[in-house]
């Protein structure tokens, strides 16, 4: 997935027969100080990394002098260039050593997560790819989640957070424990697209494969400020159009639909919704034939969504 990178860690090295049973992978580039706070923060929490796998994925080739402190505790992945965020996540999972990945922008601090409980979740469901957790921020404790029902030949699609294991669309700002043998047998993320795209395109293309991607309030992230560039993850409003052009079996009629409604918005002043539309049709022309989705199996996801509690 990632072609010319540079692996840098003396874990392995210092003993060979090294096994790891679960694997926390940070990326954000120019971001080694944060790393090295996250870094400290894992060894408070754990009270050791015994067992635990750690990489920094999307480390800059200006910060190699400030890597071999940190060699002894973790992998640092150096790419040639400066990668998305799509990219950095299918990097992280790729080069992961256990088949149990949590992937997480490096100015992310764990709060709370049970390892045992976690992976006996994924042992139980072999078919869950990513179970994504919930975010605090200034305080509050939030997810961004898609829980969806089919209702005749189409998806509705609604925002819930009140179950334990909701069903979700996509994991939470791609945030989440992923299977890696899973993630990789389903190509893992589309990096030829925006990243906000990418991200609804892997969950429709895993759920339309019978994967599931669901959200468990009991793992906790602590969103805080320590670092140094900014990771910006565009948060995507599902109600838009441009989920409903590339989803349709006929897309250039539901375009025309919504061109309809031009002249009442003209008469109504709505200028705002008429640029809207045009914009969101000029996305979709640019970025169907980068998407590698079909139109879901709905019989398959709705099994799926009966499975969950």
């Amino acid at each position: 997935m990632l072609e010319g990178y540079l692996d840098i860690t003396n874990r392995i090295q210092k003993d060979p027969s090294k096994k790891f049973s679960f694997t926390i992978a940070y990326f954000g580039r120019k971001s080694l100080f944060a790393f090295k706070n996250r870094l400290q923060d894992l060894i408070s929490f754990f009270g050791n990394l015994s067992g635990i796998e750690v990489i920094y994925v999307d480390a800059d080739k200006m910060e190699l002098l400030d890597v071999a402190e940190l060699a002894d505790y973790s992998r640092i992945i150096i790419p040639n260039e400066s990668i998305s965020i799509p990219k950095a996540v299918n990097t992280a999972v790729e080069v992961s050593s256990s088949n149990f990945v949590f992937v997480l922008p490096v100015n992310y601090r764990l709060v709370a997560l049970n390892l045992n409980e976690t992976k006996e979740f994924f042992l139980r469901e072999p078919s869950l790819v990513c179970m994504t957790p919930y975010i605090i921020n200034r305080g509050k404790k939030y997810a961004n989640l898609v829980k969806f029902g089919v209702t005749k030949d189409k998806i509705e699609w609604m925002v819930v957070e009140n179950s334990k294991n909701p069903a979700t669309l996509t994991p939470n700002e791609f945030l989440g424990v992923y299977n890696r043998n899973l993630f990789l047998s389903l190509g893992g993320y589309n990096t030829e697209l925006p990243s906000v795209l990418s991200e609804i395109e892997f969950g429709i293309r895993a759920w339309s494969s019978g994967c599931m991607i669901v959200s468990n309030n009991q793992i906790l992230v602590d969103k805080i400020a320590d670092i140094e560039e900014v990771i910006d993850v565009s948060l995507f409003d599902q109600s838009k159009p441009i989920f409903k052009y590339l989803l349709a079996k006929r897309p250039i009629l539901e375009i025309l639909k919504d061109l309809g409604k031009v002249p009442f918005y003209l008469i109504t002043f709505r200028f705002k919704e008429i640029l809207y539309i045009f914009s969101e049709i000029k996305n979709f022309v640019r970025n169907r034939k980068k998407v590698s989705f079909y139109p879901p199996d709905l019989e398959k996801i709705s099994s799926v969504i009966s499975y969950l509690p």
